[in-house]
């Protein structure tokens, strides 16, 4: 039996090389007269690598553990980054979308590239901050809206009291509590009934 094994085994072994066959079951390539297994490994000008530690860029092998490939060149992964095709310093550049930006005077927000100077990003939108502020995830309009809670409301006819907006025509706010302007007030921080209840010095009686 060992003996019809070890034929078996040397039969496979020539069949293999005559049709070209690895051991791993993909088809042998040829990389300058050298096989290799395309499954695991690659030709690089010439010069076979391992799949699962380099890279080929540009007839180059690379470490794909400390190098990148960037616009065909290779470069020292700890110090640069590839945006698009285009290299940047980690240290001082960052990327967003595929636009290189500054990163001591501008910011990423979405895929926008924005000045840290004279705009904001709110959820993903780019906002003005002379202008306009970020309440949530929304963008509001300084001169006529407000930011209370996550909410944004209108100056001229709402205010905020604590993180609840109210209506200044019909309502108050004590300390954090919305009250009634028509049946109640406020004495010291406290909402009283004005029916039932009276105020002197702030203190309810």
């Amino acid at each position: 039996m060992k003996t019809r094994s070890g034929v078996c085994f040397f039969a496979g072994l020539l069949l293999a090389l005559q049709t070209g066959w690895t051991q791993s079951g993909h088809p042998d390539q040829d990389c300058n007269g050298v096989s290799y297994d395309p499954q695991n490994e690659g030709c690089c000008n010439g010069v076979v690598y391992d799949l699962s530690l380099e890279g080929c860029c540009n007839g180059v092998i690379y470490d794909l553990a400390t190098q990148i490939c960037c616009g065909n060149s290779v470069y020292d992964a700890a110090s640069y980054g590839c945006c698009g095709d285009q290299v940047y310093d980690l240290a001082t550049q960052g990327c967003c979308g595929d636009q290189i930006y500054d990163l001591a005077t501008q910011g990423c927000c979405g895929d926008q590239v924005y000045d840290l100077a004279t705009q904001g990003c709110c959820d993903d939108q780019v906002y003005d901050l002379a202008t306009e502020g970020c309440c949530g995830d929304q963008v509001y309009d300084l001169a006529t809206q407000g930011c209370c809670g996550d909410q944004v409301y209108d100056l001229a006819t709402q205010g905020c009291c604590g993180d609840q907006i109210y209506d200044l025509a019909t309502q108050g706010c004590c300390g954090d509590q919305v009250y009634d302007l028509a049946t109640e007030d406020c004495c010291g921080g406290t909402v009283i009934n004005r029916a039932t209840q009276g105020c002197c010095d702030d203190v309810p009686i």
